[in-house]
């Protein structure tokens, strides 16, 4: 067994990965250097990800997977600090993913929503 810390949107973790012989071929480099890249699955060229800016707990959903929206329009409402904030969408396009519920607590640099 090796013994790495991968830290992933400032949260660390101490992960265990058991030695299989030649089984795994494609790792990054060095290994103890994962990225969030690395972790997140990547979207598209087309997709744009819509992060949490801060700390918080989503209020609101605002919006369906599959419809358009224009720049500006109110995607969700997230609190922080007692405070309700309006996440825009930060151009025009089609929601493709949402990845939060209401009262999920998030923390900033958190994919919230996906478009396209």
């Amino acid at each position: 067994m090796k013994k790495f810390n991968i830290t992933v949107l400032g949260k660390t973790y101490e992960v265990l990965v058991e030695d299989m012989g030649d089984i795994i071929t494609d790792l990054p480099t060095p290994a103890s250097s994962l990225s969030v890249s690395d972790v997140i699955p990547a979207v598209s060229e087309k997709e744009k990800n819509i992060v949490s800016p801060v700390n918080g707990i989503i209020r609101e959903v605002l919006v369906d997977v599959g419809i358009k929206v224009e720049q500006g329009t109110p995607l969700c409402i997230l609190e922080a600090m007692e405070i309700q904030n309006t996440i825009p969408a930060p151009e025009d396009g089609i929601i493709s993913q949402i990845l939060v519920r209401e009262g999920d607590a998030v923390e900033a640099g958190t994919v919230i929503i996906t478009m396209h």
